[in-house]
């Protein structure tokens, strides 16, 4: 599903969405097991309705590297080391560095960090709609700004939707 309207993006790239994942805030923290990287990755598919010609990357610290990689399959991995912020690291080095207005026609961003605003803004700058998805509780009044659109994940659950990582 494309959130965006831009036909001119579209008519130019295609249908192009790229879904940048902060694993360690959709899930609560590091992916400390395979259960809470698949319920991550799980959850995301169904609401964002991701599909198999996507191209998704989820940043993670390195304690959940290897449960992330196991459990997102032919999503690319990405790390930026350890500590608290090494996903948003991550994500926000191929956010500045891989030409991703040039290839995408739209992003979207799950997280609800403030360190990913500027990086919002700037592609937003070079004409791709960035989407923020987030839990209402971590969404920064800043990133929120800086998105053209934003979805709230609590929003999109349905009660089939939802089952708590074990």
């Amino acid at each position: 599903m494309m959130f965006t309207d831009d036909t001119s993006k579209r008519a130019l790239f295609g249908n192009r969405r790229l879904i940048l994942v902060d694993i360690e805030n959709m899930i609560g923290g590091a992916a400390m097991t395979r259960d809470a990287a698949e319920w991550g990755r799980s959850l995301l598919t169904t609401m964002l309705d991701i599909t198999r010609d996507e191209q998704v990357i989820v940043g993670t610290c390195a304690t959940g590297l290897l449960n992330v990689g196991l459990s997102w399959g032919s999503a690319r991995i990405v790390t930026g080391g350890s500590g608290p912020d090494a996903a948003d690291k991550a994500l926000i080095d191929v956010m500045a560095n891989e030409d991703l207005a040039g290839r995408y026609s739209e992003i979207v961003l799950v997280s609800g960090d403030h360190g990913f605003a500027p990086s919002v803004r700037a592609l937003r700058a070079a004409g791709v709609p960035v989407t923020v998805a987030s839990w209402r509780g971590q969404l920064s009044p800043i990133l929120s700004a800086s998105a053209s659109r934003v979805l709230v994940l609590e929003d999109l659950l349905s009660p089939t939707t939802y089952t708590k990582a074990a």
